[in-house]
């Protein structure tokens, strides 16, 4: 599958003169919209599964389940292959810590 949202499009059907079901053209644009968010949506999600993969690793190959500096924390969920991250202001804004970014795109994740 082909990253970013410059997939291979599909060439858009002729309107046939004649015909009884003319299509809704706000409605097919509005789907196309749609469809093309759901995709750049799922290619982000896969990107931040590799990103968490990569960050397990490095956790674990450090010995550590917990880590924490520059105000935010790395914690392994227990019994599980999973990691949760918490950045400062609750995870909702970075703010400007820049370690915290510089972190983040050592594991391939752009912070802007």
């Amino acid at each position: 599958m082909k990253r970013g949202p410059y997939r291979h499009k599909q060439p858009r059907q002729a309107v046939l003169p004649g015909t009884q079901d003319r299509k809704d053209a706000r409605l097919e644009a509005s789907a196309r919209a749609y469809v093309e968010l759901r995709a750049q949506r799922m290619d982000l999600l896969k990107r931040e599964q590799d990103a968490a993969g990569t960050l397990l690793a490095r956790l674990e190959q450090s010995g550590k389940t917990c880590y924490a500096c520059g105000g935010f924390t790395i914690t392994k969920v227990d019994g599980t292959p999973r990691v949760k991250v918490q950045l400062p202001g609750n995870g909702r804004d970075a703010g400007d810590d820049t370690e915290a970014a510089e972190a983040l795109e050592s594991l391939g994740v752009t912070v802007e």
